[in-house]
Parts: C-alpha cells; sequence; structure tokens
C-alpha cells in the first residue's frame, strides 16, 4: 500500500467516526445547562438512587439554612428550595465581565413515572437532604 492510499483510507475512516461521534456530542451538549441562573439561583448538586419498593434523592445544599428548606412534588416534578446562609457575590467573571449574587438553591426534579408520591420523607444531616419516594408495586 503507498503512502497515498493509506492517507486515502484513513481520512474516509476518520470521516466515517467523526458521523457517529457527530451526533452523540449534539445530543450530549443539549442537555449541559448551567448550574446556575442570572436571578441569584444557584442548582445544587444531586444523586437518584432507584431500589425496588423506592427511590432516594439525595441532594447537597452546602451554605444552605435548611431552616428555608421547601421540597414539593407536584405530579412527578420534585422541586427543591433553601435560601444560602450568606449571599454569595461573583464578580468580574465570564465572557462579559459581570457581577451576580446567589442567594437561593434552586431544582426541579422530574422523576420516573412509577413514583409512589403517598410514601414521601425528607430528612437531612449536615447539608445532604435525603428524599425517600416510594414506588408503586409492580
Amino acid at each position: 500500500m503507498s503512502f497515498e492510499e493509506y492517507m486515502r483510507m484513513r481520512r474516509r475512516l476518520l470521516r466515517e467516526l467523526l458521523g457517529e461521534v457527530e451526533p452523540l456530542f449534539d445530543e450530549s451538549w443539549r442537555e449541559i445547562t448551567p448550574m446556575w441562573d442570572s436571578d441569584g439561583r444557584l442548582e445544587p448538586l444531586y444523586a437518584i438512587r432507584e431500589y425496588p419498593d423506592k427511590y432516594v434523592v439525595i441532594i447537597d445544599l452546602p451554605g444552605a439554612d435548611l431552616t428555608t428548606l421547601s421540597v414539593d412534588l407536584k405530579g412527578r416534578l420534585l422541586i427543591i428550595r433553601s435560601k444560602l446562609k450568606q449571599s454569595v457575590l461573583f464578580s468580574n467573571w465570564g465572557t462579559v465581565q459581570r457581577e451576580i449574587v446567589f442567594t437561593e438553591y434552586a431544582k426541579t426534579i422530574e422523576l420516573p413515572e412509577d413514583i409512589n408520591p403517598e410514601i414521601f420523607e425528607v430528612e437531612h444531616k449536615k447539608s445532604m437532604v435525603i428524599i425517600t419516594i416510594g414506588r408503586k408495586s409492580k
């Protein structure tokens, strides 16, 4: 095989690979959203654990005033809000130099269809909020 043949084959294989990978990147980027908004709300980190009889949602709210914690279940939407103990100021950051003050956490999480809202418990340990939601029997 000549060098030119090798390079043509390499370019063809790279185009094929790019054709397969590019749609995956496009799909992934659509799901990426910032963890803050310009209204001063931060989105907390969270994880959902699935068990045979329940879902457990673990939310990290460092610096939150948990006396202001609000957890609501509306249909399949879990809505969490809590004020920060102290506001946090970010200034001169981003591509456009600006200033923003964060004052609360807010997050809406869409839960699976098989939740049982009759079983709904909220507890917190330090900055971690643990929400248990029942699961319908199959």
